[in-house]
């Protein structure tokens, strides 16, 4: 008897992102095991599809017949509640999510909110949840109420590839060459990657990303223009999207795989560095938690958090305070939001145990904080600005000294909410 079922993907399979591609590896391995899987096309622009293309995704997945299970994409399943409650009855239903659709960067609150809700319902019409990572599993029982024993990890593999011939040419003397994979959409943070280049340019490096450019066509407008707002044209190439074999000559080519993701469900091109023998540095981001340990690296230092009032304590990974050389600092990335209605200027300040910190401010703005502190002026509803901040450690200090991290915002608008995001810290000592 052949084993059969239905698999309901958005969009064309062989869009170049992880998600097609795990899609793409499942059909072809469970083909292999004797499975015949029926592909059904629910068309494009999940998960905020038209009224036309929402209408034609239920009439397909109406034409799969009674009894046949179907495993339904989560891009799509997510903003398709009522369709799947409709179908519980007369299909066993999987839901295959690779990360919650909320989590995507870059949506409004409300947006944000409405995707959690609409995708908590549609998990409610299903028998199952396959995930690609225990955080995701994690997320969608604590956030989606999803029972625990009904949920399923399956995590992506890797295949063996070459390894990468990292150092082979430039013998320490010439551009260490930095790769970033991802497709340019706002969760893959390369304002922040891009933020925080910008202050190493006494270095020798070269930065090559390859990714889709027309998924969000904002998005990779600032890409260029953060790239020439900090004369960076010379040193870092956008490739687009780019074939599986460019791809692979890529990863053997460089030196280094780096990835400022907000959010990943897995992490598959961490993953796919790593198994080209890249040193690989990236954010708190799924179930990939790269970097070193200790007081040399700091990952995990992803947060989120809604500041009421005039104060924020910035959260860390595991502790609040973290012992550095003398000599040495702490960079993180930031990010800060006018969640008001109102046109508005923030000021941001910091000290570390009341010494004035610094910043590395948006756009090509440097300056050391003594007074009044980092002025975003006139932040529009909504309008997101990246700096880095800095909190430093004198030569001259004691060996065990303890770093904390204190940051003051301050609205012209009471009626303001500005969101603070923690979004990667390394220490680098001074040279």
């Amino acid at each position: 008897m052949v084993r059969r079922f239905a698999f309901a993907v958005p969009g064309d399979l062989a869009t170049p992102t992880g998600g097609y591609a795990y899609d793409r590896r499942m059909i072809t391995e469970l083909g292999d095991l004797g499975w015949q899987v029926d592909l059904v096309d629910l068309g494009d622009g999940f998960p905020s599809p038209s009224d036309v293309t929402h209408a034609a995704a239920r009439t397909q997945l109406l034409t799969v017949p009674a009894g046949c299970a179907i495993v339904i994409d989560g891009l799509a399943l997510g903003v398709l509640p009522e369709i799947a409650s409709e179908l519980a009855d007369r299909n066993p239903l999987l839901a295959l999510v690779h990360h919650p659709l909320a989590l995507e960067s870059g949506l409004t609150a409300e947006r944000a909110e409405r995707l959690r809700r609409s995708e908590r319902a549609a998990l409610e019409s299903v028998r199952g949840v396959i995930v690609t990572s225990a955080a995701t599993a994690h997320l969608v029982v604590s956030d989606y109420g999803v029972p625990a024993e009904r949920v399923s990890v399956a995590r992506p593999g890797s295949d063996r590839v070459p390894p990468a011939q990292t150092g082979s040419d430039h013998r320490g003397d010439g551009p260490i060459k930095l790769l970033s994979v991802g497709a340019v959409v706002p969760r893959k943070g390369f304002d922040v990657l891009i933020a925080a280049l910008a202050t190493l340019t006494e270095l020798p490096w070269r930065l090559t990303i390859a990714g889709d450019l027309t998924r969000d066509r904002d998005t990779a407008m600032r890409l260029e223009a953060d790239i020439a707002r900090h004369g960076l044209q010379d040193r870092i190439i956008t490739l687009g999207a780019v074939s599986p074999e460019r791809l692979a000559a890529l990863y053997t080519d460089a030196d280094a795989f780096v990835l400022a993701s907000y959010f990943e469900g897995y992490g598959m091109a961490y993953a796919e560095a790593l198994a080209h023998g890249l040193p690989v540095i990236g954010s708190h981001a799924g179930d990939y938690l790269v970097g070193g340990s200790g007081d040399d690296v700091i990952t995990g230092m992803r947060g989120s958090d809604q500041i009421y009032g005039d104060k924020v304590y910035i959260p860390t990974v595991q502790q609040r305070t973290h012992t550095i050389a003398p000599g040495g600092y702490w960079t993180y990335a930031l990010q800060v939001q006018n969640d008001g209605p109102n046109t508005d200027d923030i000021t941001v300040r910091a000290t570390n145990n009341g010494e004035p910190q610094f910043f590395y401010g948006y756009f090509d703005v440097t300056s050391q904080v003594t007074g009044p502190g980092l002025v975003f002026t006139a932040m529009a509803p909504g309008e997101v600005r990246t700096f880095a901040l800095r909190f430093h450690v004198p030569v001259d200090a004691a060996e065990g000294t303890r770093v904390g991290d204190d940051v003051d915002f301050i609205s012209n608008s009471s009626q303001s909410i500005d969101r603070l995001r923690l979004l990667v810290g390394v220490r680098t000592p001074t040279s």
